[in-house]
């Protein structure tokens, strides 16, 4: 087996930079290096490896705060593998380096994964793009979770132009006043699912829709649509409701299922149909509720710029409302630069 395809790898709580280095990396060995803490996250990496034809080798450090325990961990043969520092305690990456290097590595084989990037970079000043294609049942092995539902974009035309009608007629009722159309927006998410493909941005087998996953007796959650595209996972909640505060408990709610479900890879959404409202016609004030929605999530989440709410005027130009030629532009935008360029009002 080639040395230069052994990479060795940190192991700490998030087990997706770990999948991505390896997979682009094409290794053939992964050492996982990991504490007692992280067992079930080295097992859980194992299982995926050995689908994928990677050999895992677990190796177990009693205490990852200390040096010399860390340092053991590295053994003379491995100083001709790669490094991945990516993941773990900094303790651990400080004294495996020192090791690594001490028994003959290199700097050109030393990297961390830069996911905004989409590259590994390399310690030589080098780099190497991230060619990781996710799945679903990747994600959620490697995760903990177990997919109990799901079904794929349905792309058909006829099925397509019946939930263009549903959301028309959604759209009329609301500027009729008649109140929330059929809330609950089944529809919305099958929309949402649709225009995703229609970006081209997506493969028909990366489209998921009423998506359900357990972990565990008691810890299920359900998302609307998941998404997969390279090694980023997006996240939609969808309702038709236009009551605020439903719509930021949802908010909230993706935020933390997305976070849950694939770490800090994933882009969540939110699609309601929340606008422009009046505040007092005396001064003329209007609030543009979409984004207020927007802005608390950005005040009150560390990773505020993954986040995107598409309101009541989006959800109008993707289906040709409001301008008359559907525009999902917007959509396209989150979904290439989620996480590099900040949703401004």
């Amino acid at each position: 087996m080639p040395a230069e395809r052994t990479v060795i790898q940190l192991v700490g709580s998030n087990p997706l930079p770990l999948y991505i280095a390896a997979t682009s990396l094409r290794a053939t060995t992964s050492v996982l290096i990991h504490s007692p803490q992280s067992v079930d996250v080295t097992r859980r990496l194992s299982v995926v490896y050995r689908r994928r034809g990677i050999g895992p080798t677990p190796v177990e450090i009693g205490d990852s705060a200390d040096a010399r325990a860390c340092r053991a961990a590295i053994t003379p043969d491995l100083g001709s593998a790669y490094l991945d520092y990516t993941g773990g305690r900094k303790v651990m990456a400080v004294h495996t380096y020192m090791a690594w290097l001490e028994a003959g590595g290199d700097p050109s084989r030393a990297f961390y994964v830069d996911n905004l990037r989409g590259q590994l970079r390399f310690d030589n000043g080098d780099s190497m793009p991230i060619t990781t294609e996710l799945t679903l049942l990747t994600v959620a092995i490697l995760h903990g979770w177990r997919v109990l539902n799901a079904h794929e974009v349905n792309t058909s035309p006829t099925f397509r132009e019946d939930i263009e009608r549903e959301a028309r007629a959604f759209i009329r009722n609301l500027e009729e006043s008649l109140g929330d159309y059929r809330e609950g927006g089944w529809w919305l998410e099958e929309l949402v699912a649709i225009l995703l493909y229609q970006t081209g941005l997506f493969s028909e087998k990366r489209i998921h829709v009423n998506v359900e996953v357990r972990r565990g007796p008691n810890s299920s959650m359900e998302m609307d649509v998941v998404a997969l595209r390279g090694h980023f996972v997006y996240v939609v909640s969808c309702t038709a409701t236009r009551n605020y505060h439903v719509c930021r408990n949802k908010a909230f709610e993706v935020v933390v299922r997305g976070r849950q479900f694939a770490g800090n890879h994933v882009r969540t959404a939110m699609v309601c149909p929340l606008g422009h409202i009046k505040l007092s016609e005396r001064f003329r004030q209007v609030s543009d509720r979409r984004y207020d929605l927007q802005q608390t999530i950005y005040e009150n989440w560390d990773y505020p710029h993954s986040f995107r709410a598409f309101g009541l005027d989006d959800i109008k130009a993707w289906i040709g409302v409001d301008p008359t030629t559907p525009d999902i532009s917007s959509l396209k935008r989150w979904v290439m630069h989620a996480g590099f360029v900040p949703m401004h009002k």
